[in-house]
């Protein structure tokens, strides 16, 4: 990230505080209980909850960011990660319960499940798309409700826990949610999410592999650019963008499968949309669909949900107006770009007032 774009970001986000503390001002609240907020609650969190909601929130955002920005890359636009991290839970769910596998065996087998039962979701509007140049954000919506009421109305019912009258899936296998390291913890931070964590951090470096170090990332990166040229120059963009949407679903079912795996059972009655795969479709848009920035978005977006609640308590407003606050951060750091186009004019502006060094003449 060069000198520019730090310096727009920065920019961005002290605009966004500024508006904030003046809408405060003007409803009666303490602006300084604000900031105490945003700037300290984890370091008064004496209990831990909050940063370990924010190691369970961050690691399946994750993911689902991550396949939203290999979609971008591809020129798709993927709004179905929702539905696809649901398919992912499905897929957990359907090898979660099988008992007596060591867990370095089952582990990786949920989330392989997970990828594959995405990567089938994003098959759908992916085929459509290459083939049958059907708009991947129309068919991309409506599967996200399919996928809810399917999973929900025909499949957890199978799943379901007939001991328990809170219509619950039955719980995943005792390997799966790590209980023998119960109550283990690193920096306040129970031990099973620091593996997820990393497993989410591994899922980025890979993304950067494909993209970046890869022949069929080069061809996704091409197609997206300019399909015809990509086309005219061999490239076999419809295959490619196909492939692209399978792997996107496929990163954000992994998604799915990361957040069952942490909760650890599913409550049936009234299940909705997770809204992981929304959220990751706006940490992928403030990180500009690159490695880094997929960590930056998700890191403030879970940053700013965790601390949400703590807001609301603090400064004695409504859920509406946290939501506000934290829409409004998010809204002026994805309008950096313009405070960058203000730095770079600046700074051309203090290279050329520089005075430029003269080599002397040598006699």
């Amino acid at each position: 990230m060069n000198k520019t774009k730090i310096l727009s970001l920065l920019s961005a986000i002290i605009f966004a505080i500024l508006v904030v503390l003046i809408i405060l001002i003007l409803l009666g609240k303490n602006p300084f209980d604000f900031l105490v907020v945003l700037f300290t609650a984890f370091f008064h969190d004496e209990n831990g909850n909050m940063i370990s909601n924010f190691f369970q929130q961050i690691s399946p955002l994750i993911f689902a960011a991550i396949g939203v920005a290999f979609a971008f890359k591809t020129g798709l636009f993927n709004i179905g990660a929702e539905g696809q991290v649901t398919l992912g839970i499905l897929g957990a769910l359907v090898v979660g319960y099988i008992p007596n596998i060591p867990v370095f065996i089952h582990l990786p087998l949920v989330l392989l499940s997970g990828f594959i039962f995405g990567a089938f979701w994003g098959f759908i509007p992916g085929v459509l798309k290459a083939y049958f140049k059907v708009h991947e954000v129309v068919i991309t919506i409506m599967l996200n409700y399919i996928a809810l009421y399917l999973v929900k109305d025909t499949f957890f019912p199978i799943f379901g826990n007939p001991a328990t009258t809170n219509r619950e899936t039955l719980a995943l296998a005792d390997s799966l949610t790590f209980k023998n390291l119960a109550g283990l913890k690193i920096l306040r931070i129970p031990v099973n999410f620091w593996i997820y964590f990393l497993f989410a951090l591994l899922a980025v470096g890979v993304f950067y592999f494909i993209i970046y170090k890869t022949k069929f990332g080069y061809e996704i990166r091409a197609g997206g650019l300019n399909s015809d040229a990509a086309d005219y120059a061999g490239i076999k963009s419809k295959k490619n963008m196909m492939l692209a949407m399978m792997i996107s679903g496929g990163f954000a079912g992994i998604g799915g499968a990361v957040y069952l795996l942490m909760i650890g059972t599913i409550a049936t009655n009234g299940f909705e949309l997770t809204n992981i795969g929304f959220d990751g479709l706006a940490a992928s848009l403030l990180g500009s669909s690159t490695p880094i920035g997929v960590l930056f978005g998700s890191t403030i977006l879970t940053y700013l949900n965790v601390i949400s609640l703590e807001i609301q308590q603090v400064l004695i407003v409504p859920k509406e107006i946290t939501s506000m606050i934290v829409a409004l951060i998010l809204f002026f750091i994805a309008m950096s770009y313009m405070f960058e186009k203000f730095w770079d004019k600046r700074l051309q502006k203090s290279e050329k007032k520089q005075p430029k060094n003269r080599k002397e003449d040598v006699v």
